[in-house]
């Protein structure tokens, strides 16, 4: 097979993995995710009786046993905070990659925490790395078979979007002074406009590229009609979600913009 036939194969995966993706969880909505899995757990354990667990005899038994939930709990919160802090700093832009590197992680980390658990705290034996590969391939992986589907049904149906979000996604029509002078986009696209005498450039997203159109309006206008827009400069509106870096000094600065070679100045008048 050619490269550019292999190129063609894995064309569709590579762009569906680079494609911007939601980060819509907060820590009540974690806390109850984790919480949904970690019941479901319990319920198998406590119900079910796998693996024999209806023979297991220890001081504090239930309490031992209840104690998987915490395997479950707490790498939740490390891997979602880790996550949250790494878009924050790092990653401006949260693509369908990260998201399934970050899901891997929790997986391994929760398998990790609970093979120790029951090594240490339920059976108290040695742990060691050729019995957690044992653990993670017959026992891991077939909780999380069971598990995993609740836990999307409940991601998808009632943790779909935030108000943030849909603030996000809201579809912005922009009128010019013009009948023909009409965009439609996204209001998450828009990522900055120039104007210059009686009219505005508008540049913004729309398939992942950036497009560029002229409108007869004012910016005083558009800027009314821009919700997410900042106003930096008397010749320039910006969406601040696309701002990198500011460059420059008190008398003369420039904004940066994510995966945009433009400088936009900003005035000493206007505050960001």
């Amino acid at each position: 097979m050619r490269i550019s036939d292999l190129k063609k194969t894995w064309s569709p995966l590579i762009t569906g993995l680079n494609k911007e993706s939601s980060f819509v969880l907060t820590h009540l909505r974690i806390f109850l995710l984790s919480v949904v899995l970690a019941a479901q757990l319990l319920l198998i354990i406590f119900f079910l009786n796998p693996s024999g667990t209806e023979e297991y005899v220890a001081s504090y038994r239930n309490l031992r046993l209840a104690g998987y939930s915490l395997c479950i709990i707490l790498p939740f919160f490390f891997i979602y905070g880790v996550e949250g802090w790494i878009k924050q700093f790092f990653i401006k832009k949260w693509k369908v990659y990260h998201n399934l590197i970050s899901k891997i992680l929790l997986i391994t980390l929760i398998i990790a925490a609970s093979y120790l658990y029951n090594a240490l705290v339920v059976n108290e034996f040695t742990p060691s790395f050729s019995d957690f590969g044992s653990f993670f391939i017959w026992i891991g992986l077939p909780y999380l078979a069971i598990l995993l589907p609740v836990v999307i049904f409940v991601y998808l149906f009632f943790f779909k979007k935030n108000p943030d979000q849909l603030k996000s996604d809201h579809q912005l029509t922009i009128h010019g002074k013009n009948k023909e002078d009409i965009i439609h986009l996204e209001e998450k696209n828009f990522v900055f406009a120039k104007a210059s005498q009686n009219y505005v450039k508008v540049h913004y997203l729309k398939n992942e590229e950036i497009k560029k159109q002229l409108i007869r309006t004012t910016l005083t206008d558009l800027y009314k009609q821009l919700p997410n827009a900042l106003r930096i400069h008397r010749s320039y509106l910006v969406n601040p979600d696309y701002i990198s870096a500011i460059e420059g000094n008190s008398r003369k600065r420039y904004a940066l913009l994510i995966n945009n070679a433009n400088k936009i100045p900003v005035s000493p008048s206007y505050q960001l």
